[in-house]
């Protein structure tokens, strides 16, 4: 996620950072130049945490965030950080998936939270694009 941060912000992109401490917030925003963070810890639930993420891409500006929508989401937890953000895609958004982190700790056997959004993928025509480091692998001396 922090390689994301950074790599939005060379190409130019209004970046919303979402960690689990005021110290990994402060680190994106005052290292890695995130325009604003969200402590998820602080929001219990997606609803809570829709309203972060919607106040904060307010305040990272942008065209899309001027009515708290997201143009990009990097997905690497799944669970109810990502029932919060799909709903508040733009439209024609890109959701990148590289992990479910939320499902991997004995969050396998419950059900994977997610699936019912795919009105918002229909209805906000998103592109959801699955990502694995490995298929990079090849490049890492670059």
């Amino acid at each position: 996620g922090s390689m994301v941060v950074q790599i939005a912000r060379i190409k130019g992109c209004r970046v919303i950072g979402i960690a689990g401490s005021d110290d990994k917030c402060r680190l994106l925003r005052e290292e890695l130049g995130a325009h604003a963070t969200i402590n998820y810890k602080t929001h219990a639930g997606a609803e809570a945490m829709a309203a972060a993420i919607a106040a904060a891409a307010r305040e990272a500006g942008g065209a899309a965030g001027e009515g708290g929508e997201v143009d990009v989401y990097y997905d690497n937890t799944g669970g109810e950080i990502t029932d919060a953000a799909i709903p508040l895609m733009a439209v024609n958004g890109r959701v990148v998936v590289c992990g479910q982190i939320s499902q991997y700790s004995g969050g396998l056997d419950k059900p994977a939270l997610g699936p019912r959004f795919l009105h918002h993928v229909l209805y906000h025509r998103l592109r959801i694009q699955g990502v694995l480091a490995r298929d990079f692998a090849h490049r890492m001396n670059e």
